[in-house]
Protein backbone atom coordinates (compact mmCIF):
# COMPACT_ATOMS: atom_id res chain seq x y z
CA UNK A 1 0.00 0.00 0.00
CA UNK A 2 1.02 2.97 -0.90
CA UNK A 3 0.88 6.05 1.25
CA UNK A 4 0.51 9.48 0.09
CA UNK A 5 1.74 11.91 1.86
CA UNK A 6 -0.62 15.30 1.99
CA UNK A 7 1.38 18.54 0.92
CA UNK A 8 1.99 21.34 3.20
CA UNK A 9 -0.15 24.31 3.42
CA UNK A 10 2.60 26.30 3.20
CA UNK A 11 3.85 24.70 -0.21
CA UNK A 12 0.19 25.50 -1.85
CA UNK A 13 -0.02 28.56 -0.36
CA UNK A 14 3.23 29.44 -2.08
CA UNK A 15 1.78 28.32 -5.33
CA UNK A 16 -1.21 30.01 -5.50
CA UNK A 17 0.64 33.27 -4.49
CA UNK A 18 3.44 32.61 -7.08
CA UNK A 19 0.32 32.17 -9.47
CA UNK A 20 -1.16 35.32 -8.98
CA UNK A 21 1.71 37.69 -8.90
CA UNK A 22 2.29 35.96 -12.59
CA UNK A 23 -0.83 37.22 -13.56
CA UNK A 24 -0.50 40.89 -12.11
CA UNK A 25 2.92 40.92 -13.80
CA UNK A 26 0.95 40.48 -16.97
CA UNK A 27 -1.69 42.89 -16.73
CA UNK A 28 0.97 45.72 -15.61
CA UNK A 29 2.86 44.49 -18.71
CA UNK A 30 -0.24 44.95 -20.88
CA UNK A 31 -1.40 48.09 -19.82
CA UNK A 32 1.94 49.87 -19.93
CA UNK A 33 2.26 48.67 -23.84
CA UNK A 34 -1.13 49.75 -24.14
CA UNK A 35 -0.30 52.98 -22.52
CA UNK A 36 3.02 53.24 -24.81
CA UNK A 37 0.78 52.73 -28.03
CA UNK A 38 -1.73 55.57 -26.96
CA UNK A 39 0.96 58.26 -25.88
CA UNK A 40 2.73 57.27 -29.10
CA UNK A 41 -0.18 58.17 -31.10
CA UNK A 42 -1.28 61.31 -29.29
CA UNK A 43 2.07 62.18 -29.23
CA UNK A 44 2.81 62.03 -32.94
CA UNK A 45 3.43 64.71 -34.81
CA UNK A 46 1.01 63.99 -38.04
CA UNK A 47 -1.78 63.39 -35.39
CA UNK A 48 -1.55 67.07 -33.93
CA UNK A 49 -0.93 68.63 -37.27
CA UNK A 50 -4.26 67.02 -38.66
CA UNK A 51 -5.83 67.87 -35.76
CA UNK A 52 -4.68 72.01 -35.93
CA UNK A 53 -5.81 71.90 -39.58
CA UNK A 54 -9.02 70.22 -38.68
CA UNK A 55 -9.65 72.69 -36.04
CA UNK A 56 -8.61 75.85 -38.12
CA UNK A 57 -10.84 74.47 -41.31
CA UNK A 58 -13.77 75.09 -38.38
CA UNK A 59 -12.98 78.33 -37.53
CA UNK A 60 -13.36 79.16 -40.99
CA UNK A 61 -16.29 77.60 -41.65
CA UNK A 62 -18.09 79.12 -38.37
CA UNK A 63 -16.35 82.64 -39.50
CA UNK A 64 -18.11 82.31 -42.66
CA UNK A 65 -21.39 81.34 -41.27
CA UNK A 66 -21.51 83.89 -39.27
CA UNK A 67 -20.70 86.49 -41.78
CA UNK A 68 -23.43 85.21 -44.25
CA UNK A 69 -26.07 84.88 -41.53
CA UNK A 70 -25.02 88.96 -40.89
CA UNK A 71 -25.40 89.76 -44.49
CA UNK A 72 -28.66 88.13 -44.84
CA UNK A 73 -29.92 89.81 -42.33
CA UNK A 74 -28.72 93.27 -43.43
CA UNK A 75 -30.53 93.11 -46.77
CA UNK A 76 -33.81 94.33 -47.23
CA UNK A 77 -36.08 93.67 -49.71
CA UNK A 78 -38.33 96.37 -51.23
CA UNK A 79 -41.75 95.63 -51.53
CA UNK A 80 -43.13 94.80 -54.79
CA UNK A 81 -45.53 96.86 -56.59
CA UNK A 82 -48.13 95.31 -57.59
CA UNK A 83 -49.10 93.82 -61.27
CA UNK A 84 -49.82 96.74 -63.73
CA UNK A 85 -48.98 99.92 -61.46
CA UNK A 86 -45.84 101.56 -61.92
CA UNK A 87 -43.66 102.83 -59.25
CA UNK A 88 -44.27 106.49 -58.59
CA UNK A 89 -41.76 108.96 -56.97
CA UNK A 90 -42.96 111.52 -54.88
CA UNK A 91 -41.91 115.19 -56.31
CA UNK A 92 -39.40 117.15 -54.34
CA UNK A 93 -41.62 120.13 -52.74
CA UNK A 94 -40.39 123.60 -52.56
CA UNK A 95 -39.71 123.22 -48.98
CA UNK A 96 -37.77 120.38 -49.66
CA UNK A 97 -36.05 122.55 -52.03
CA UNK A 98 -32.16 123.27 -50.52
CA UNK A 99 -32.49 127.21 -50.64
CA UNK A 100 -29.09 128.67 -52.31
CA UNK A 101 -28.70 132.59 -51.35
CA UNK A 102 -27.16 134.90 -54.28
CA UNK A 103 -23.40 136.23 -53.27
CA UNK A 104 -23.49 139.97 -54.31
CA UNK A 105 -20.80 140.61 -56.67
CA UNK A 106 -19.16 144.09 -56.39
CA UNK A 107 -19.76 146.47 -59.43
CA UNK A 108 -16.91 146.75 -62.10
CA UNK A 109 -15.31 150.23 -61.91
CA UNK A 110 -16.44 151.43 -65.64
CA UNK A 111 -13.35 154.31 -65.88
CA UNK A 112 -14.25 157.28 -67.90
CA UNK A 113 -12.28 158.00 -71.52
CA UNK A 114 -8.98 158.73 -71.27
CA UNK A 115 -8.47 157.75 -67.51
CA UNK A 116 -9.35 154.20 -68.28
CA UNK A 117 -5.91 154.38 -70.60
CA UNK A 118 -3.95 155.45 -67.62
CA UNK A 119 -4.72 152.62 -65.74
CA UNK A 120 -3.96 149.73 -68.45
CA UNK A 121 -7.46 149.40 -69.74
CA UNK A 122 -9.76 150.34 -72.65
CA UNK A 123 -13.14 150.67 -70.66
CA UNK A 124 -16.81 149.50 -71.50
CA UNK A 125 -17.55 153.49 -71.42
CA UNK A 126 -15.94 152.83 -75.42
CA UNK A 127 -18.49 151.36 -78.01
CA UNK A 128 -16.25 149.40 -80.36
CA UNK A 129 -16.98 150.05 -84.54
CA UNK A 130 -17.68 147.73 -85.97
CA UNK A 131 -20.21 146.33 -83.63
CA UNK A 132 -19.85 142.63 -84.81
CA UNK A 133 -16.05 143.30 -84.36
CA UNK A 134 -15.29 140.21 -81.92
CA UNK A 135 -14.48 141.85 -78.93
CA UNK A 136 -15.83 140.79 -75.74
CA UNK A 137 -16.25 142.89 -72.50
CA UNK A 138 -14.77 141.42 -69.07
CA UNK A 139 -15.65 141.56 -65.37
CA UNK A 140 -13.32 143.91 -64.62
CA UNK A 141 -15.46 146.27 -66.72
CA UNK A 142 -11.93 146.43 -69.14
CA UNK A 143 -12.18 144.80 -73.21
CA UNK A 144 -9.85 142.45 -73.63
CA UNK A 145 -7.06 143.17 -75.58
CA UNK A 146 -6.04 143.17 -77.91
CA UNK A 147 -9.21 144.80 -79.82
CA UNK A 148 -8.46 144.46 -83.52
CA UNK A 149 -7.91 141.85 -85.97
CA UNK A 150 -5.88 143.03 -88.36
CA UNK A 151 -4.78 145.91 -86.34
CA UNK A 152 -4.35 145.62 -82.77
CA UNK A 153 -5.16 148.54 -80.00
CA UNK A 154 -4.20 147.88 -76.68
CA UNK A 155 -3.75 149.96 -73.32
CA UNK A 156 0.44 150.59 -72.47
CA UNK A 157 1.85 153.19 -70.77
CA UNK A 158 -0.92 155.26 -69.93
CA UNK A 159 -1.84 155.39 -73.39
CA UNK A 160 -4.42 153.67 -76.60
CA UNK A 161 -1.25 151.95 -78.49
CA UNK A 162 -2.12 151.21 -82.38
CA UNK A 163 -0.18 148.39 -84.44
CA UNK A 164 -0.60 147.05 -87.66
CA UNK A 165 1.43 145.50 -90.23
CA UNK A 166 -1.32 143.37 -92.35
CA UNK A 167 -2.01 143.66 -95.81
CA UNK A 168 -5.80 143.80 -96.74
CA UNK A 169 -7.78 143.09 -99.88
CA UNK A 170 -10.85 145.27 -98.70
CA UNK A 171 -10.38 148.80 -96.73
CA UNK A 172 -11.62 148.43 -93.55
CA UNK A 173 -12.40 150.67 -90.62
CA UNK A 174 -12.18 150.05 -87.18
CA UNK A 175 -12.42 152.34 -83.97
CA UNK A 176 -13.65 153.60 -80.92
CA UNK A 177 -17.02 155.50 -80.04
CA UNK A 178 -17.19 157.35 -76.73
CA UNK A 179 -20.41 160.15 -76.66
CA UNK A 180 -19.45 163.87 -75.93
CA UNK A 181 -21.56 166.28 -74.02
CA UNK A 182 -23.89 168.45 -76.06
CA UNK A 183 -20.80 171.35 -76.37
CA UNK A 184 -17.18 171.54 -74.95
CA UNK A 185 -14.30 170.41 -76.32
CA UNK A 186 -11.81 167.62 -76.77
CA UNK A 187 -8.20 167.47 -76.06
CA UNK A 188 -5.35 164.38 -77.47
CA UNK A 189 -2.07 163.87 -78.51
CA UNK A 190 -1.07 162.35 -81.42
CA UNK A 191 2.32 160.25 -81.26
CA UNK A 192 3.01 158.75 -84.71
CA UNK A 193 5.88 156.56 -85.80
CA UNK A 194 4.92 154.91 -88.63
CA UNK A 195 1.96 155.82 -91.06
CA UNK A 196 2.49 153.85 -94.74
CA UNK A 197 -0.77 153.56 -96.94
CA UNK A 198 -3.18 153.46 -93.39
CA UNK A 199 -4.80 156.77 -92.43
CA UNK A 200 -5.95 158.09 -88.45
CA UNK A 201 -9.45 158.75 -87.93
CA UNK A 202 -10.40 161.87 -85.34
CA UNK A 203 -13.84 163.00 -85.65
CA UNK A 204 -17.27 163.94 -84.33
CA UNK A 205 -20.48 162.12 -85.82
CA UNK A 206 -24.09 161.88 -85.01
CA UNK A 207 -23.99 158.52 -84.17
CA UNK A 208 -21.35 155.88 -83.22
CA UNK A 209 -20.71 155.16 -86.88
CA UNK A 210 -17.71 157.04 -88.87
CA UNK A 211 -20.23 156.65 -91.63
CA UNK A 212 -22.91 158.70 -90.42
CA UNK A 213 -23.11 162.07 -90.12
CA UNK A 214 -20.22 163.90 -89.19
CA UNK A 215 -17.24 166.05 -89.22
CA UNK A 216 -13.90 163.63 -89.81
CA UNK A 217 -10.18 164.90 -89.18
CA UNK A 218 -7.95 162.33 -90.86
CA UNK A 219 -4.27 162.13 -91.13
CA UNK A 220 -2.60 160.71 -94.63
CA UNK A 221 0.38 158.47 -95.34
CA UNK A 222 3.42 160.10 -95.53
CA UNK A 223 6.27 161.50 -93.24
CA UNK A 224 5.44 161.10 -89.56
CA UNK A 225 7.19 164.92 -89.01
CA UNK A 226 5.70 167.15 -91.16
CA UNK A 227 1.43 165.82 -91.83
CA UNK A 228 -0.83 167.72 -93.03
CA UNK A 229 -4.33 167.33 -91.36
CA UNK A 230 -7.71 167.05 -94.00
CA UNK A 231 -11.30 168.01 -92.79
CA UNK A 232 -14.07 165.78 -94.74
CA UNK A 233 -17.93 166.31 -94.06
CA UNK A 234 -19.08 163.25 -93.72
CA UNK A 235 -20.75 161.12 -95.26
CA UNK A 236 -18.56 161.25 -98.53
CA UNK A 237 -14.81 162.01 -99.65
CA UNK A 238 -15.07 165.55 -99.88
CA UNK A 239 -12.04 167.26 -98.46
CA UNK A 240 -13.78 170.62 -96.97
CA UNK A 241 -10.34 171.72 -95.26
CA UNK A 242 -6.48 170.91 -96.17
CA UNK A 243 -4.11 171.81 -93.55
CA UNK A 244 -0.70 173.36 -94.32
CA UNK A 245 2.19 170.81 -93.22
CA UNK A 246 2.98 170.61 -89.84
CA UNK A 247 6.10 169.63 -88.12
CA UNK A 248 5.51 167.72 -85.45
CA UNK A 249 8.73 166.82 -83.21
CA UNK A 250 9.58 163.34 -83.23
CA UNK A 251 5.74 162.58 -84.83
CA UNK A 252 3.63 164.33 -82.01
CA UNK A 253 0.69 166.32 -82.63
CA UNK A 254 -1.65 168.20 -80.07
CA UNK A 255 -5.12 168.14 -81.53
CA UNK A 256 -7.88 170.33 -80.05
CA UNK A 257 -11.79 169.99 -81.17
CA UNK A 258 -14.22 172.62 -80.34
CA UNK A 259 -17.75 172.35 -80.38
CA UNK A 260 -21.12 173.82 -79.49
CA UNK A 261 -24.57 173.24 -80.27
CA UNK A 262 -24.52 174.08 -84.08
CA UNK A 263 -20.76 174.32 -84.83
CA UNK A 264 -17.26 173.16 -85.12
CA UNK A 265 -13.89 174.01 -85.24
CA UNK A 266 -10.35 172.48 -84.26
CA UNK A 267 -6.68 173.37 -83.81
CA UNK A 268 -3.43 171.82 -84.38
CA UNK A 269 -0.52 172.32 -81.68
CA UNK A 270 -2.04 174.88 -80.16
CA UNK A 271 -1.69 177.38 -83.27
CA UNK A 272 -3.51 177.18 -86.22
CA UNK A 273 -7.26 177.29 -85.89
CA UNK A 274 -9.72 176.25 -88.57
CA UNK A 275 -12.95 178.60 -89.26
CA UNK A 276 -16.17 177.25 -87.89
CA UNK A 277 -18.10 174.31 -89.61
CA UNK A 278 -21.87 173.06 -88.84
CA UNK A 279 -22.04 170.50 -86.35
CA UNK A 280 -26.16 170.35 -85.66
CA UNK A 281 -26.47 166.83 -83.69
CA UNK A 282 -28.77 165.82 -81.14
CA UNK A 283 -25.91 163.39 -80.13
CA UNK A 284 -22.47 163.83 -80.34
CA UNK A 285 -19.92 161.25 -80.57
CA UNK A 286 -16.33 161.51 -80.81
CA UNK A 287 -14.54 158.53 -82.73
CA UNK A 288 -10.64 157.82 -82.67
CA UNK A 289 -9.88 154.76 -84.88
CA UNK A 290 -7.98 154.08 -88.34
CA UNK A 291 -8.68 152.87 -91.90
CA UNK A 292 -6.34 150.36 -93.78
CA UNK A 293 -6.35 151.38 -97.41
CA UNK A 294 -6.12 148.08 -100.25
CA UNK A 295 -2.70 146.64 -100.13
CA UNK A 296 -0.26 146.66 -97.46
CA UNK A 297 -0.40 148.72 -94.47
CA UNK A 298 1.81 150.20 -91.69
CA UNK A 299 0.60 151.95 -88.58
CA UNK A 300 2.53 152.51 -85.80
CA UNK A 301 1.04 154.92 -83.60
CA UNK A 302 -0.15 155.95 -79.93
CA UNK A 303 -3.15 158.50 -78.12
CA UNK A 304 -2.73 159.75 -74.76
CA UNK A 305 -3.57 162.96 -72.27
CA UNK A 306 -7.58 162.66 -73.70
CA UNK A 307 -9.52 164.98 -71.88
CA UNK A 308 -12.84 165.69 -72.74
CA UNK A 309 -14.24 169.13 -70.88
CA UNK A 310 -18.14 169.80 -70.68
CA UNK A 311 -19.11 173.47 -71.99
CA UNK A 312 -21.94 173.65 -69.77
Amino acid sequence: MTNTEPKSPSVIGETNGEKNNARGAIIVAIIGVIGSIVGYIFGSPVLIKYIETKATAEAKTLDVSLSSTAIVHDIKTPPETPLGQSEVTAPLTPSMMPSLTPIPQPAATIYPPGIDWKNGCVSGAWKIFPSEAQVRLLSNGCYQEPLAVTGSYFSDEKRLSLLMSNPVTTAEVFGLFTQLPSSGSVQLKIDLDELENGEIWIGIFSNPSPFSAGQLLLIPPGNITNRVFSLREMPGEFEKYLTASFIGDNGIYLLDLYYSAGSFNFAVNKRVFSEKYPLDYSEKWLFIGYRAKIGMNQIKASFSDLIIKSGE
